[in-house]
């Protein structure tokens, strides 16, 4: 920490600025990936730094921030998909069942219509709403 800047700006001044600030730039991004400083320490050391070093780590930070963000959406997208794609399977199976209930009902009630409500209910382990929606399906 106390050498922070001196290390991000080793170049001597006879380096071009520009070759300097890419030098900055491949420096700043080992010092993040092998450092343990948290983000509100990076920015604090950040402003110890020259004007036109402090813009360099403030954009290139940014642009790490940014590529992370991206990926990030990317990995919620693709997460958001395959959940999606399990409840649609899921409500397409519940839905089938249902239907497929219904079919038994409605030809069981074809056969017995003398049965009452309750009696197909109990029988079929369903509501007495849902022998009675089956009903006035006939």
């Amino acid at each position: 920490r106390i050498h922070f800047s001196r290390v991000l700006t080793f170049a001597s001044e006879e380096v071009p600025l520009e070759a300097s600030l890419i030098l900055f730039r491949a420096t700043f991004l080992y010092v993040q990936q092998v450092s343990n400083f948290s983000k509100e320490e990076l920015m604090d050391l950040i402003q110890t730094l020259p004007a036109p070093y402090e813009q360099e780590a403030k954009t290139t930070y940014e642009q790490i921030l940014e590529e992370g963000f991206e990926k990030g959406l990317e990995k919620g997208r693709a997460e958001g998909r395959v959940e999606g794609r399990a409840e649609g399977r899921a409500e397409g199976i519940e839905i089938g069942l249902e239907r497929g209930l219904e079919k038994a009902l409605l030809a069981f009630l074809k056969k017995n219509p003398n049965w009452s409500d309750e009696e197909v209910a109990t029988t079929f382990e369903v509501s007495t709403e849902l022998v009675q929606k089956v009903r006035r399906m006939l």
